[in-house]
């Protein structure tokens, strides 16, 4: 019972970015200062703010070059950086959410662009992230299993305080 309401904690943290939508907020202009400044929103299905650590923003250069950056949150949901490059050498952005697969490789979630500058662009490689009835996303499984792990660990220090309770020591005066 006590892995269930942990489960049911933790799993809706691990589905809620699927839905999830970027939009840009200003156009990929080149800056006074140099570079390109990439900002823009996340947003769930519900409409509501999406905030997570780990946001990046991958830039294809005309060139061939993968350039990556790790944006600034400047509200919930709101994310800034700037790309080292002139205006005219992007040739694709993709938004997303870094993630772990194993062994030390990385499984990153892509977000939809809702405004994207670059529809269709024949170099992106990723699709959005869709789940559809029957998947088990990696992370639910894990978030799962961290939860189970969790609540046997609780349950075991709560047993175990119980059974001191009923047999404490028993100490002999002045020693």
């Amino acid at each position: 019972m006590i892995v269930t309401g942990l489960s049911a904690l933790f799993v809706p943290a691990a589905l809620a970015k699927v839905g999830v939508v970027a939009r840009l907020t200003t156009p990929l202009m080149t800056a006074p200062s140099g570079g390109v400044p990439v900002e823009f929103t996340l947003t769930g299905e519900d409409g509501r703010p999406f905030s997570a650590q780990d946001i990046f923003a991958r830039v294809r250069t005309t060139d061939g070059r993968v350039l990556e950056i790790w944006p600034d949150e400047r509200g919930t949901g709101e994310f800034a950086g700037l790309v080292r490059i002139r205006r005219g050498e992007i040739a694709d952005l993709t938004i997303g959410l870094a993630g772990i697969a194993s062994p030390g490789g990385r499984s990153d979630v892509v977000f939809p662009i809702a405004n994207d500058p670059f529809p269709g662009s024949p170099v992106r490689r990723e699709a959005p992230v869709e789940a559809s009835e029957g998947d088990t996303p990696a992370l639910t499984i894990a978030v799962v299993l961290f939860a189970t792990a969790l609540a046997a660990l609780l349950l075991g220090v709560g047993a175990r305080r119980a059974r001191r309770r009923r047999h404490p020591t028993t100490t002999v005066a002045g020693y």
